[in-house]
């Protein structure tokens, strides 16, 4: 025997109230998508702002320009390094440094055969005796070293000064004057070492006295060598 089941005569009233809690479901259903949190899954939302920012950033790079037809483009040279300050003056060059001319020696403490000269009596104010009139011919005891010329040593100039000269009792040369001479530096070169001498006393009767005479003092760059 089959069960019975009774049938509710107001069926319009039950298919109204079915379209009334469809309808509800349907208005709730926005309202609870709305307060979902995005922050807990954001993955889709900041992908898409991500790639929608770097198009509008990035702007299209500009088409670069062609070089006309005929022509070759050529790269800007790499900078060179400045050079130095240097002054517009004219630096003046240093001076030559020449090497000094060597010296010699005029005579020796030994030189007894020492060339001299007789010198004309009225070359000197003072009496003086004359070689021929003493004991001997005073020795040179003490001689002074010559400086070349410079400028005459470069040009290979040889040549010779005669000095008047007068020696006292102690040995001692003052020059008195040049009798002559090839060039006026010789006779400057001359004198410096002539009056460094020192002779014997001259002696006149075993008595020293005073003596006159002419110093030849040659220079000759050849003897140097």
């Amino acid at each position: 025997m089959k069960p019975s089941f009774d049938i509710p005569e107001n069926r319009p009233a039950a298919v109204f109230f079915a379209a009334a809690l469809t309808l509800a479901t349907f208005s709730i259903l926005p309202i609870s998508l709305a307060g979902v949190d995005m922050s807990n899954n954001p993955a889709e939302y900041v992908r898409v702002r991500s790639f929608a920012g770097a198009s509008e950033a990035s702007p299209k790079p500009s088409p670069s320009p062609r070089t006309p037809r005929g022509l070759r483009a050529f790269s800007a040279p790499a900078a060179l390094d400045a050079p130095p300050f240097a002054s517009k003056l004219a630096v003046p060059a240093s001076p030559e440094i020449v090497e000094a001319p060597p010296e010699f020696l005029s005579g020796g403490a030994d030189a007894g055969n020492f060339s001299f000269g007789e010198a004309p009596g009225e070359a000197f104010a003072n009496a003086a005796f004359e070689l021929s009139e003493l004991d001997s011919v005073p020795r040179l005891l003490k001689a002074a070293r010559i400086k070349y010329p410079p400028k005459l040593y470069r040009r290979g100039v040889e040549g010779e000064a005669r000095l008047l000269v007068e020696i006292d009792e102690g040995g001692r040369v003052q020059v008195l004057g040049v009798e002559s001479c090839t060039d006026p530096l010789f006779a400057e070169a001359a004198r410096a070492a002539a009056s460094e001498f020192l002779y014997e006393s001259p002696t006149k009767g075993g008595e020293k006295v005073r003596a006159r005479f002419v110093l030849p003092v040659p220079f000759k760059i050849s003897e140097l060598k």
